[in-house]
């Protein structure tokens, strides 16, 4: 059977159609491969600040710095390290740890409904120079004596308040947080 002329046409254009498209897909993979590579990458790269912020959603990334981090501070090798010069005594962390905490959640006895996330930030801004100095912070809200949990979850959940008519302050967090020298 011979093949006229137009069937011979439509049947290049229908091969080019198939190759064209079969070039369109592998591309396509490769693409895919490569950008899954390289979140594969960030995602094991648990050393650097970027690396553990990969891991995290983005009003968690608070959690991946170091001020947050509370054995930074004790930090002594490595890189970067916290400057000692921008940290507080023991005792006024702990003073910090417990104004944090005492403006965390619903409380009767000040009339709150749910966390006080502007005096939180103001607090936190005030009297915190460092991330070293957050980390201190961090450190005494979690351990003994006062040992209220964890500092970057509770502070989190304040700050992203889901009360009707508050509003999510995590983002003025995170950058405050981030722009603090170490």
């Amino acid at each position: 059977m011979k093949l006229t002329t137009v069937q011979k046409i439509a049947l290049g254009i229908g091969g080019a159609v198939v190759i064209g498209a079969s070039t369109a897909l592998i591309v396509r993979s490769v693409r895919r491969k490569r950008s899954k590579e390289n979140i594969y990458k960030r995602l094991q790269d648990v050393t650097t600040v970027e690396g553990q912020a990969a891991v995290y959603d983005e009003e968690d990334t608070h959690k991946a710095l170091l001020g947050f981090d509370p054995n930074f501070w004790k930090r002594t090798t490595g890189s970067p390290l916290p400057d000692h010069n921008l940290m507080m005594r023991s005792m006024d962390a702990r003073e910090i740890a417990r104004e944090i905490e005492s403006l965390h959640g619903f409380s009767w006895s000040a009339n709150r409904w749910e966390s006080d996330q502007d005096k939180m930030l103001a607090i936190l801004k005030q009297k915190v120079k460092s991330q070293g100095a957050l980390s201190q912070v961090a450190h005494a809200y979690q351990s003994e004596p006062l040992a209220f949990g964890s500092f970057a979850d509770d502070v989190g959940e304040a700050m992203e308040s889901s009360y009707i008519g508050s509003k999510n302050m995590l983002p003025q967090l995170n950058m405050w947080a981030k722009n603090l020298p170490y």
